[in-house]
């Protein structure tokens, strides 16, 4: 059964591995990278396509020159096909295959030079920008939409009027919560002395299981504010970080109740509702959460 592999998944495995020509057995002549580190096809393109046989290994391809034998020479009159196939033949005649010795194939992102699945799924990364959103957002227990409203605020690309006002979207500018500043989803969630009324007797609630929001005015982004909470020493952070989400989003509700529905609550009835809420998710399954609340109502 043939493996399917993409072009991107031959160039990952050429630019990951090294290949020390021996007998020539096992290198494709065309497609593996054997010839300074390049693949001929990648070399020579215009001469590759005019190749008959394009899957000989090195060794059938250099005996006697059949990779010349191969092409259909009169097809070779344009300059740049030319030029390729002049610096391909160039570099081929100075390979010389030694046959009492195996080609090798060693992994470069590996001391022992040994390839595995894992360094092959590990390699796909090399250069990405690593995040900590699996361990704030994600991992939480907390339904999808809810995590994803997360994922949104921690990106600050939640639709809040500093937003909408950028793109000439028609919006209310101040916050719909405190009526004293304009709205931002830092303002929002971190600042707004609605929200933190909020935050406030949340914690109370919990026993102090949440950060002190007395330090959150010198946190001037979402990001900044979501990573602190999440990461605070010495608070459950799975429970933490659950909690968090569901606050912020009860917030984002009541927000988003104010200003399309027109309805409003006050805080007392909001901070009922999370308790309310909180002990719903515990019940089911989120087994972390249920270690920081209260079992009596209150």
């Amino acid at each position: 059964m043939e493996i399917p592999c993409t072009n991107t998944d031959r160039r990952l495995f050429d630019a990951a591995t090294k290949i020390t020509i021996g007998n020539g057995a096992k290198a494709l002549f065309w497609h593996s990278a054997w010839l300074d580190g390049c693949c001929p096809k990648d070399m020579a393109p215009t001469i590759f396509a005019l190749s008959r046989k394009k899957n000989r290994t090195v060794q059938q391809a250099v005996a006697a020159n059949v990779w010349v034998q191969d092409l259909n020479v009169l097809q070779i009159n344009s300059a740049l096909q030319i030029s390729q196939f002049v610096t391909l033949w160039e570099k081929v005649r100075s390979t010389h295959l030694d046959p009492n010795l195996q080609d090798q194939i060693t992994w470069r992102f590996c001391a022992s030079g040994e390839y595995s699945a894992r360094l092959a799924y590990l390699t796909q990364f090399l250069g990405s920008i690593p995040t900590d959103h699996d361990k704030l957002i994600w991992c939480t227990w907390a339904p999808p939409k809810c995590k994803f409203f997360a994922w949104l605020a921690f990106q600050n690309r939640l639709w809040t009027s500093d937003r909408l006002q950028k793109r000439g979207c028609p919006n209310q500018q101040v916050c719909p919560l405190c009526h004293s500043a304009d709205e931002s989803a830092n303002h929002l969630l971190a600042h707004c002395r609605y929200s933190l009324r909020i935050w406030n007797a949340i914690r109370t609630w919990t026993g102090g299981n949440l950060p002190s929001t007395s330090l959150w005015g010198n946190l001037r982004s979402t990001h900044h504010w979501w990573r602190v909470i999440g990461n605070t020493p010495s608070l459950p952070a799975k429970a933490v970080r659950t909690l968090t989400i569901l606050v912020a989003w009860e917030i984002w509700k009541e927000r988003n109740a104010r200003i399309f529905d027109r309805r409003l609550s006050t805080a007392e009835a909001l901070i009922t509702k999370i308790k309310d809420e909180a002990r719903l998710w515990c019940a089911a399954g989120a087994k972390k959460l249920c270690e920081i609340i209260p079992t009596t109502l209150a």
